[in-house]
């Protein structure tokens, strides 16, 4: 739960809009490429998640960002 409201304040501070479970790039019309570079920085900044340039299209929702946060946990 604590990861899910910091991943949801995250993207919510980046996009300046409020985000939710069901939030992606394709019903966010604020989370365009720009936008995802600088989650993708605030993630790393936030939660030292390294993800490589060509994988950030696999991140491209606040679920498969969660699945993504709690993988690098196990």
């Amino acid at each position: 739960r604590l990861i899910m409201d910091k991943v949801f304040e995250v993207i919510s501070t980046v996009l300046d809009v409020s985000v939710d479970i069901n939030s992606d790039m394709e019903n966010t019309k604020e989370w365009d490429s720009f936008a995802h570079v600088l989650i993708m920085i605030e993630l790393k900044s936030e939660f030292g998640l390294n993800v490589k340039q060509e994988d950030f299209h696999e991140l491209t929702s606040v679920v498969k960002i969660i699945e993504k946060l709690v993988k690098k946990g196990d």
